[in-house]
C-alpha cells in the first residue's frame, strides 16, 4: 500500500478516487469536469485585461489631437479599476478552481464580474454618445471621432458580460455538488442580485446616453447654453459697428468685439457671436484664419484654445467680415 510519503505518490494521483487497494485519494476538483468552465474562464481573464489596455488608450480624437481614457474623469479610472479587478478575482478563481477549496465564496467572487463588465459596457457606451453628440461641420464630417481605446473597452466588456455568467454558473452548480445541495437559497440569491445590479446600472446608462452632457470646449463653467449661430451678413449697418471702406466691413448686431492681441493689416480685429466664445480663442481663430492661404474660399481651419489646450476644427466662409463656427456652439468673426 502506497500514500503521500512513498515515493510512487505523484501530483497526477491526487486526481483519481482511489488508488489500487481501496485506500482513497483526494478527490477531483468538481470543476475539472466541467466542460465549459476552463475556456470561458480563460477567456474571461482575458477579456478583463482587454479592458485595462483600453482604459489607458485612446477614447477620443479630433484631428492630430487626442484624448486618452484616464482624460475622461473619473470614468476612464473606473474602467481601469474594474478590469484589474475583475481580472484579479477571476485569477484567483482561476486557481482555486483547481483544488478542492470550498466553492461557496467563489459564487458572489464571479457573479460580482458580471455586475463589473456590465458597468464598464454602460461606462463606455455614455461616452460614445458624449462624443459624438459634438455634431458635424458644414460638410457633415463628424468633428470627434472615437478612440480605439473606448472600442476596446466596449468589445472586451461585452465579451466579458457572456463568459462571466457561464463561468459563475459552472461554479454554481460545483458549489451545490460539493455542499450536497444545502446552498438551495445562496446560489440563487447572488446570481438574481447580479442580474438586478446589472439592469439598475443599464438603465441609468440609457438615461444618461439620452441626455448626453455637452461639454463646453471654449470657457470653464458648469452650465450648457445653446445658442443659434447668427448669419454673416446682416441687411441693415450699425454705424457704430462699421469698419474701413465706407462701412463694408459690418459686424452683426449680436457680435461682441474683441481687444487685438496682435497686428495685421487685413484682418486687424476678432469678435464673439456666442456666449460661450471667449476673446482669447477668437484671437487665436483669427491668427490661424490669417495663416491659411485658401482665405477667398470658404476653408476649415485648426485653432488653439488658451483654456483647454486643445485644438478644435473651425469651418469658416470667405468675404470681409468672415464668420467662423466649430466646436459647441463657438461662433467667432474675423474682420
Amino acid at each position: 500500500m502506497t500514500g503521500p510519503g512513498d515515493d510512487s505518490w505523484t501530483d497526477a494521483d491526487i486526481y483519481r478516487d482511489s488508488q489500487p487497494g481501496g485506500v482513497p485519494y483526494h478527490p477531483r476538483p468538481l470543476l475539472q469536469d466541467s466542460p465549459f468552465y476552463g475556456p470561458n474562464l480563460i477567456a474571461a481573464i482575458v477579456c478583463a485585461v482587454g479592458i485595462v489596455v483600453g482604459s489607458v488608450g485612446t477614447w477620443a480624437s479630433l484631428n492630430s489631437i487626442s484624448a486618452g481614457g484616464l482624460e475622461f474623469k473619473p470614468w476612464g479610472t473606473a474602467t481601469l479599476v474594474l478590469g484589474a479587478v475583475s481580472a484579479l478575482a477571476l485569477f484567483v478563481q482561476l486557481n482555486l478552481g483547481r483544488t478542492n477549496f470550498d466553492l461557496r465564496w467563489s459564487v458572489p467572487l464571479c457573479w460580482s464580474v458580471l455586475v463589473a463588465a456590465v458597468a464598464c459596457i454602460a461606462i463606455a457606451l455614455v461616452q460614445i454618445v458624449k462624443i459624438r453628440s459634438f455634431g458635424t461641420d458644414y460638410e457633415d464630417e463628424i468633428l470627434t471621432q472615437v478612440g480605439w481605446g473606448l472600442w476596446l473597452v466596449v468589445i472586451c466588456a461585452g465579451v466579458l458580460g457572456i463568459t462571466a455568467p457561464i463561468v459563475a454558473g459552472q461554479i454554481a452548480k460545483a458549489a451545490e455538488a460539493q455542499a450536497g445541495g444545502a446552498l438551495t437559497a445562496w446560489v440563487p440569491g447572488w446570481r438574481w442580485g447580479a442580474v438586478a445590479t446589472s439592469a439598475a446600472i443599464l438603465i441609468v446608462a440609457l438615461f444618461f446616453a439620452y441626455n448626453p452632457t455637452r461639454v463646453d470646449v471654449n470657457i470653464s463653467q458648469s452650465t450648457t447654453k445653446t445658442v443659434t449661430a447668427p448669419p454673416v451678413t446682416v441687411a441693415q449697418a450699425d454705424p457704430e459697428r462699421a469698419f474701413g471702406g465706407g462701412g463694408s466691413r459690418v459686424l452683426p448686431a449680436d457680435a461682441t468685439p474683441c481687444p487685438s492681441t496682435f497686428v495685421d493689416a487685413e484682418f486687424s480685429s476678432s469678435a464673439v457671436g456666442t456666449s460661450v466664445t471667449s476673446c482669447a480663442f477668437a484671437e487665436s481663430v483669427r491668427r490661424a484664419y490669417i495663416g491659411n492661404p485658401g482665405r477667398d474660399r470658404p476653408v476649415v481651419i485648426h485653432a488653439t484654445s488658451p483654456v483647454t489646450k486643445l485644438s478644435y476644427r473651425m469651418s469658416c466662409s470667405a468675404g470681409p467680415v468672415v464668420q467662423c463656427s466649430g466646436g459647441n456652439d463657438a461662433v467667432v468673426y474675423v474682420y
